[in-house]
């Protein structure tokens, strides 16, 4: 593959995460002077996206009618992408409890003109002549926690997608591009370095197939997101430590602060971890200053200056509605996961024989036992078995959004024991053959070991995707060592993982197109039996809030008219699979 290709591509992955935090970005700074989400958003944001693009290709004398190949793939190919995930993604609902709750509730009603900076959800909403009725007995402890004081970056996104197509569904198109760009940005990074595509091709394919990325990638929920911008972030590092040039420096910074910026702003857990990592990155950065002061000291402050930067935006600009918000108004940045009057959500959704164990138990608990969903409520207790054993249980639960026990893959307790011996089998290797390398995944690692024994939550795969990160740092060992025996190893390696991935993203995907092909065809019965010119439709306002904006959206040519929570009505069938209840009477 030729090097002009390469570089290309990964242009074209920088145009993707460009296009994404520009979105967010963008948004959020208008929120500060009133001005509310419309369709020009995202116009906007693919027009800046665009000049920054050409100006890049332009100094990389890439830019001429010689090389039109290169406009096509670094610019055309992102556009195309674009337009084609906002189309793909509206013909896909997502049915999951949190998706119809707070996350749609809170993209809709950004669309709608929310501003969250100076007012509340349900203020919003009762003060306008279409009610959503958010603020209501079933549905208020949710919005009045997560869509008021949550961090909400990829809804901003979502909803400036919905501002412009006019169906909330669209907005999921965060979630395919975040995905390519990550495998853009590494295959064609490491395939430029290399000088290879096999390896780069595979290892890349494996980052973005990670369980709980095939789990809820048709979903609206933000945990994969956690996962995909913190290996973004820890590439960075690696990109930013094996420079060759001031070029490559750039292009680490610039991944590190697209990343960082996403982190602090897509859940409260993520702004932690990327704490967390950032800073034992940052103690080396200061160990290396004391120890070649003159050589690494211009580094160092560009360095720092770069990520004070990134924070102040990511808390003052992006998250001014969140993180000052919620400190001025309930005395914690974190409310209400932290601080006094912090509300529990683990509690009840983990096993109630998880409740006073430690972090480390219950890590080995949910690794090593049969894949389940289990809650407090259930009553059952997790099973442990036999690594690599597969039951049919198990293939029904791996497909759910948020699998509790052994939520990274029904193969993957197999794997992650694999992973840890050959970690030790590699380590000392690796520290002989290339001791930079080492070092620079061993912050992570040790991180990550510390944070497995320490954190009461990283038994729950979607909560905790450090763990993954274990496997693919053993994967690159394999790969730089030199001998024949790790090379096999390493295709063992892949064949595991993928196929662990791949049963995941199998069974979630056949989930999505089973229940797809339900609702539509509840919208197929509804028109045949309702006239729009002489019946209109009546809803009951349900704890699932954002699945009427998908009806909304799939029925433009009908009237509604949505009832009170309160109200008692004769509701005889159901749409959207159960989630919303339904009627239509004749127009009076």
């Amino acid at each position: 593959m030729r090097i002009e290709l390469k570089k290309s591509l990964l242009l074209s992955g920088i145009f993707l995460l460009l296009f994404i935090v520009f979105n967010i970005l963008i948004s959020n700074a208008l929120f500060i002077v009133k001005i509310e989400i419309t369709k020009y958003n995202m116009i906007v944001s693919l027009l800046l996206c665009i000049f920054i693009l050409l100006w890049v290709l332009k100094k990389f004398n890439l830019l001429s009618l010689k090389k039109f190949y290169n406009i096509i793939i670094a610019l055309i190919l992102p556009i195309a992408l674009i337009v084609g995930s906002l189309f793909v993604n509206s013909k896909i609902m997502d049915f999951t409890f949190d998706g119809n709750t707070y996350h749609k509730a809170t993209i809709g009603l950004l669309k709608e003109g929310w501003n969250p900076l100076y007012e509340t959800a349900a203020e919003f909403d009762n003060g306008r002549e279409n009610k959503i009725y958010i603020e209501n007995s079933s549905s208020e402890l949710w919005t009045e926690l997560w869509t008021d004081c949550y961090a909400r970056a990829t809804h901003v996104y979502q909803a400036n997608a919905y501002a412009l197509t006019n169906n909330i569904e669209s907005g999921k198109s965060i979630n395919t591009l975040s995905i390519i760009a990550l495998f853009l940005i590494i295959f064609s990074y490491l395939a430029l370095r290399f000088k290879k595509i096999v390896f780069p091709s595979i290892f890349a394919l494996c980052c973005i197939t990670y369980s709980v990325v095939s789990a809820q990638y048709l979903t609206v929920y933000i945990d994969f997101f956690v996962y995909i911008y913190l290996l973004l972030l820890l590439f960075s590092f690696f990109v930013i430590e094996f420079r060759r040039n001031e070029k490559e420096l750039n292009f680490g910074l610039l991944i590190y602060s697209l990343a960082l910026l996403m982190l602090i702003n897509i859940k409260f857990n993520s702004f932690a971890y990327a704490g967390i990592f950032c800073l034992g990155y940052y103690f080396y950065y200061i160990y290396m200053l004391i120890k070649k002061r003159e050589k690494e000291q211009k580094f160092f402050v560009k360095f720092t200056t770069i990520s004070a930067i990134n924070v102040i935006v990511g808390v003052f600009i992006i998250g001014l509605s969140v993180y000052p918000k919620n400190f001025i108004e309930y005395g914690n940045p974190f409310y209400p996961l932290y601080g006094e009057n912090k509300v529990d959500i683990i509690t009840e959704n983990q096993p109630a024989e998880f409740e006073n164990l430690p972090a480390i138990e219950k890590y080995t608990r949910a690794m090593f036992s049969k894949t389940e969903n289990m809650a407090k409520a259930s009553g059952r207790e997790t099973e442990y078995k036999i690594p690599f054993a597969v039951s049919k249980d198990e293939m029904n639960y791996i497909r759910m959004s948020d699998t509790r026990i052994s939520g990274n893959g029904v193969l993957f307790s197999g794997i992650f024991i694999i992973s840890l011996i050959l970690l030790i089998l590699t380590s000392i290797k690796m520290y002989h053959y290339n001791k930079k390398i080492f070092i620079m995944a061993s912050i992570p690692l040790a991180i990550t070991f510390l944070m497995i024994f320490l954190l009461s939550e990283s038994w729950w795969a979607r909560y905790f995707p450090q763990t993954y990160f274990i496997v693919l740092i053993v994967i690159f060992y394999l790969y730089l060592l030199k001998g024949k025996f790790y090379k096999v190893l390493l295709v063992v390696l892949f064949i595991l993982v993928l196929a662990n991935n791949g049963i995941t993203l199998f069974k979630a995907t056949e989930y999505s197109y089973d229940q797809n092909k339900l609702a539509n065809n509840e919208f197929r019965l509804l028109e045949e039996n309702v006239d729009p010119n002489n019946q209109f439709i009546v809803l009951q306002a349900p704890v699932f809030i954002g699945s009427l904006y998908d009806i909304y959206d799939n029925l433009p040519n009908y009237k509604f008219q949505l009832v009170p929570p309160e109200e008692k009505i004769d509701l005889s069938n159901t749409l959207m699979n159960g989630l919303v209840l339904w009627k239509w009477q004749n127009n009076e």
